[in-house]
């Protein structure tokens, strides 16, 4: 995760990540709006691939505008395509997590089949989980 050095991207609720893998990509998360009735975070979206050796060279020039590391967190992730949904499986030193994506009516009725319509959901974002996480 990127950001300047007053935390401009963190106060505005965005987000500039790089992320490396079998692959590399750059995204930016615009700040989450308004929860509907099922508390689903809706955010805009950029990701671009970029080549896996590029990933060096996209963390030095995003060092020359200005931004610099500002949280790194390892996660295991894996992912289906399911009912219209995207489920993601995801496996951090603070806890594991599913993640479902898609549109509401498609995530309420993924909830419901797989029988997680009354567990808890959590807002929070994985950085401000790791904050969390690093204070304890």
């Amino acid at each position: 995760m990127f950001d300047t050095a007053d935390g401009t991207l963190r106060r505005r609720g965005e987000v500039l990540r790089v992320r490396t893998a079998d692959h590399a990509s750059v995204t930016w998360k615009g700040p989450a709006a308004g929860a509907d009735n099922f508390e689903h975070k809706v955010r805009e979206e950029w990701e671009a691939e970029i080549a896996a050796d590029g990933a060096e060279s996209l963390v030095a020039i995003l060092g020359r505008l200005g931004f610099h590391e500002a949280l790194c967190y390892t996660k295991q992730r894996e992912t289906w395509r399911w009912q219209g949904v995207t489920i993601a499986l995801d496996d951090l030193t603070f806890g594991k997590f599913v993640e479902i994506e898609g549109d509401a009516p498609a995530i309420e009725g993924a909830l419901r089949l797989l029988r997680l319509e009354d567990e808890p959901l959590e807002t929070r974002s994985y950085p401000e989980l790791q904050r969390l996480h690093d204070l304890t």
